[in-house]
């Protein structure tokens, strides 16, 4: 039997471990508040177009928020998202474009981009005065990157589309205007002379390269390391790779970036930190001003540079505060892009994988190896993770894309990177870079026959309807829950407290499911 005192003092111990696995019950980051925040106030520009009441009304909202729990309540982190809202809801006003009529201007411009049907105008000018943004021209004629140019066009202007998703659509790529023109009507005036010209060029020596070495596959090497446009391949293989989930591996993105980061740690290892990182920021930030400067790779580019600058400060590398402060500078310089596809997959891929990727690993590791485990953990958080933003914009889901993923990842990285020494060493020796070509291709011939065969399999694509915001605002509430940042516990605490602490995960993890099933059913 235990005395009073000495009952008294184990329940005071019981109580103090419960209250270590409970005091910080969220584990939020601050810069990770602050993202989001700022993702929401810049995503909010669209209700504010619809209607300027409803526009007031939330700015005010947002401002007593910021009031109230600052200095009433001391609530700091609801405060700090309201204010990181009211910044991003700012700036995408400030940054929204000019409302200028329909018409006919005279637009003088330097090409920026070119393809088989357009051309994107930089430094456009309309009428003589300088507007800062970019204008789309579909054309029937090639023009040279960095070539200036000037023609009388009717312009349709952004701001006027009808339809609110086009109109941010063209928003969240710069461009104020389109346009369509025939080869008479623009009229070369120039040739300037730019840095994006100047990385053009040593593209286009690049590309001619990959024709002369890899022969068949010669358009999708040039895609994956290239960011060549996706129209260089037949239809019925671009379908294949789509409906099979891995239309992102032929994407220059964070995917690409790892692998080269991966593989120049491993050769850069001995070095000191600074000059690993020194090495690995140059030739990151050249890779992408070669392939032309993708949106998807220089949002890769920003966190990775974030990522791995921790070395450096002798910091622990946390993933998700560097995800965040990479979208945070993103967003700052144009907050449009929270409407952009591209970058609400790839950052919605890493955030499930920081959310799920590990809670699985530990759910399935008693009954999968590790090596088996990892991709497959890594796949599925990834797709949970898009999944929302999925539906929105695709409205279809690939079946067997966890299947295919898991394949093929492995196959293509393998690929990539064999192409890219390949690339480089035939500059001087087809004979010695014939090795790497040859993996290239045969990994290459892989992942094209493995995603043909998925591609056709019974039910490859399903079609799913838009999940509505409350239901996806749930869903991502149900997979915090279920992560490391929710609960997150000491490691010096004992069995019972661990329990504990894993069966309140499990039952706010299973009411958030549960609500999230039943809105679906509601609004859908």
């Amino acid at each position: 039997m235990l005395s009073t005192k000495q009952a008294k003092s184990k329940e005071k111990g019981k109580i103090e471990a419960d209250s270590t696995v409970f005091q910080n019950k969220v584990n939020f980051r601050p810069v990770f508040l602050a993202a989001l925040g700022i993702g929401v106030g810049a995503a909010f520009i669209k209700y504010a177009l619809i209607s300027r009441i409803l526009a007031f009304i939330i700015t005010f909202i947002a401002i007593f928020a910021c009031v109230f729990f600052i200095y009433i309540r001391k609530v700091r982190t609801i405060a700090l998202f309201s204010i990181a809202f009211l910044i991003g809801f700012a700036l995408a006003n400030i940054k929204y474009p000019k409302n200028y009529p329909n018409g006919i201007y005279l637009v003088k411009g330097t090409v920026s981009e070119a393809s088989y049907d357009y051309i994107e105008l930089s430094g456009v000018s309309l009428n003589g005065s300088n507007i800062g943004k970019k204008l789309y021209v579909k054309v029937n004629n090639d023009y040279e990157i960095d070539t200036i140019v000037q023609s009388e066009l009717y312009l349709n202007f952004t701001a006027n589309e009808a339809n609110i998703n086009t109109r941010l659509r063209y928003c969240s790529l710069n461009y104020i205007a389109t346009a369509n023109a025939n080869s008479g009507e623009i009229e070369v005036t120039g040739q300037a002379k730019t840095l994006n010209g100047f990385f053009k060029d040593i593209r286009q020596i690049l590309q001619n390269n990959i024709e002369g070495l890899f022969g068949r596959n010669s358009n999708i090497i040039s895609l994956i390391l290239l960011a060549k446009s996706k129209t260089a391949i037949d239809y019925d293989t671009l379908s294949s790779i789509r409906d099979s989930g891995i239309a992102h591996i032929f994407a220059l993105s964070g995917l690409h970036i790892a692998i080269f980061a991966w593989v120049l740690m491993l050769v850069l290892k001995p070095l000191s930190p600074i000059l690993r990182y020194s090495i690995l920021t140059l030739f990151l930030v050249v890779y992408t001003a070669v392939a032309g400067f993708p949106p998807s790779l220089v949002r890769s580019l920003i966190m990775s540079l974030f990522l791995f600058s921790a070395d450096i400060f002798n910091r622990r590398n946390d993933t998700l505060t560097s995800l965040s402060a990479s979208l945070i500078v993103v967003l700052l310089i144009y907050p449009f892009q929270i409407f952009s596809v591209g970058l609400l997959l790839s950052y919605f891929a890493v955030l499930g994988l920081l959310l799920l990727s590990n809670p699985l690993t530990d759910l399935l590791s008693p009954y999968v190896s590790k090596q088996v485990l990892t991709p497959i953990a890594s796949t599925v958080s990834a797709t949970l993770g898009t999944f929302p933003v999925s539906s929105y914009f695709f409205k279809r889901f690939q079946v067997y894309s966890v299947i295919t993923n898991v394949i093929a990842i492995p196959i293509s990285s393998a690929s990539l990177i064999s192409a890219f020494v390949g690339t480089l060493i035939g500059f001087f020796s087809k004979a010695l870079a014939t090795p790497f070509v040859f993996v290239a291709n045969t990994a290459m011939d892989a992942v094209l026959i493995l995603s043909d065969a998925i591609a056709n399999m019974p039910l490859a694509t399903v079609s799913v309807g838009t999940m509505p915001l409350l239901t996806a605002v749930l869903y991502y509430l149900a997979l915090f829950a279920a992560s490391d940042y929710f609960i997150a516990m000491p490691n010096r605490i004992d069995d019972a407290a661990i329990s504990q602490a894993r069966k309140y995960k499990l039952k706010i993890s299973v009411m958030l499911i549960t609500a999230t099933a039943i809105s679906l059913l509601v609004f859908m």
